[in-house]
């Protein structure tokens, strides 16, 4: 089930005009509620909260003008404002003007409508009315784990005080122990009287101890807020046990160091346990936490990659002109650079696609594919001639197939081999051929590319299909290197359709990147209409 439809209230007292205006928004995910006078949306104002009012300013019995009024007044009495935007066909002055937005009206226009313009205008108070909504969800939930968290904390003292299976004591400081309970003094021996104010030294065999091992402990928990380990521990009399041992740092409001907590786990005659309970809802508050930043990055990231389109259509539609006028008065000079103004905006138009696809790959779990009948012989063939009229002065070994056909998406495998093929002609040794071997296996083909560059490092090729991970020449040519999402995008197409990617680079025999694809997907997804946009 998909999120809720953000609703939209129609006032207009003509029913022509309400169904003109939801012709307007049709295809949107809206839910649209028509109501023909003003009682009856203020009568909808009471009942439920809307994203925006498209509000008739004529209309029989209460006009536009005094039902916003009311609308503000009930606002105020809800505690729940939703911006008014007048639509209204007559020839309104400035007073018109002016009255509607005392009224608490965000917008005024007059018909005709330009129904781009208000899509857009509707879209914008959506989104922030979609955006109230979560933040109000998020509101709820960290109040809901807060009183979760008071009452775990509350559990949790009374476990400290009654368990007797685990030592739990706090240390000073300087790790002298301040506390103890009924399980350290039956793992460790010791009575409270006994151990009190003693160094928690007395736990470590003499030589960890003289070693500075317990220092050593106490340096790191402060550091990094955390030291945990397994070793052997001391009880008293001499007997030794292997033990789980955390220390953690504690800190006050202020920052300051006031203490450690100890929690010393018997694993001599019991297997290892659950982790405290304390450490379980803290885990359980940061990864919500880290959920919550993460989707609103890639939720900011795909807003932007969408609103970047429209002025570098401008911009390259000026260059074009641009280059019309050059080419017609033979100015060189201004060829020359209107082209690297449209390379730029090819680029950054490359960019722009690796950000939306990125965003939909997080978001929507993985890119979606809409698999047909194709022949992969042709499409690598078309990919490696484009490839070879770009770089003239590469070598580019093609053995394929003849007939390669199989189930799969042409445009997203297209966007695969450029990329891969590419990226091979970028890092390859400009003196040695790179090569792309197509084998047909029956059930699957396997694509590989090679080059003879400098290989991959290590480090390298264990994030090299991670998001923003570029190679170390793009440092040097920054002015061409991309955002390093094309080989995580082309793991994701490929992972789409079923198959895998990997690579191998030694300093002796190059790189080599191995795309398997099956012939026909065993349940392909479905690209939705209008996903590419």
């Amino acid at each position: 089930m998909g999120p809720p439809k953000t609703p939209v209230l129609l006032v207009d007292d003509r029913r022509a005009n309400l169904d003109a205006l939801e012709a307007v928004f049709e295809s949107q995910d809206y839910e649209l509620v028509s109501v023909t006078s003003g009682q009856e949306a203020l009568d909808q104002l009471e009942r439920r909260e809307f994203a925006v009012i498209l509000l008739d300013l004529l209309m029989p019995d209460m006009d536009g003008f005094q039902t916003a009024q009311k609308m503000k007044e009930c606002a105020t009495r809800l505690a729940r404002r939703a911006p008014i935007i007048f639509v209204t066909a007559i020839d309104a002055d400035r007073a018109d003007i002016l009255r509607a937005y005392e009224a608490g009206a965000v917008d005024f226009m007059q018909k005709p409508l330009e129904n781009r313009v208000l899509r857009a205008k509707v879209a914008v108070f959506a989104d922030l009315f979609r955006s109230r909504n979560l933040t109000r969800e998020a509101n709820r939930k960290f109040e809901r784990e807060r009183r979760g968290a008071e009452e775990e904390a509350r559990r949790f003292r009374l476990l400290v005080e009654s368990v007797k299976d685990y030592a739990i004591f706090i240390l000073d400081p300087n790790g002298n122990v301040a506390t103890w309970n009924p399980g350290a003094e039956r793992i460790k021996g010791y009575t409270a009287p006994q151990i009190i104010g003693k160094h928690f030294s007395v736990f470590y065999p003499p030589e960890d101890a003289a070693s500075g091992k317990c220092e050593l402990e106490l340096e790191i928990a402060t550091r990094e807020g955390r030291f945990e380990e397994e070793g052997w521990r001391v009880r008293k009399g001499g007997a030794r046990l292997w033990a789980n041992v955390t220390i953690t740092a504690l800190r006050n409001d202020a920052g300051s160091l006031v203490g450690f907590a100890k929690v010393t786990r018997d694993l001599t005659e019991r297997v290892r346990n659950e982790k405290a309970l304390q450490d379980l809802a803290a885990e359980r508050a940061a990864l919500a936490e880290k959920a919550r930043i993460q989707e609103f990055q890639e939720r900011f990231i795909a807003i932007l990659g969408h609103d970047l389109r429209n002025p570098l259509s401008a911009i390259d539609m000026g260059a074009s002109i641009l280059r019309q006028r050059a080419a017609s008065s033979n100015d060189d000079t201004t060829t020359r650079i209107v082209e690297r103004m449209k390379a730029s905006t090819r680029r950054m138009t490359r960019m722009i696609a690796q950000i939306l696809d990125l965003t939909r790959s997080r978001l929507g779990g993985g890119l979606h594919v809409q698999p047909q009948t194709m022949s992969l012989s042709l499409t690598i063939t078309a990919i490696v001639d484009e490839l070879r009229a770009a770089h003239p002065s590469c070598r580019i070994d093609l053995r394929c197939p003849s007939t390669v056909v199989g189930s799969w998406d042409r445009d997203r495998l297209e966007q695969v081999f450029s990329n891969i093929v590419g990226n091979a002609i970028h890092y390859g040794d400009p003196e040695r051929p790179v090569t792309v071997d197509v084998q047909d296996e029956g059930r699957e083909v396997v694509v590989s590319v090679h080059n003879d560059g400098p290989h991959i490092p290590e480090a390298l090729r264990a994030e090299i299909f991670s998001p923003f991970r570029r190679g170390e020449r793009d440092s040097k040519t920054a002015e061409t290197a991309g955002l390093g999402l094309g080989l995580y995008i082309s793991r994701e197409i490929v992972a789409a359709h079923g198959g895998d990617i990997d690579v191998r680079s030694t300093a002796s025999e190059g790189t080599m990147f191995r795309i398997r694809l099956p012939r026909a997907s065993s349940a392909p997804r479905v690209q939705q209409e209008g996903e590419r946009a």
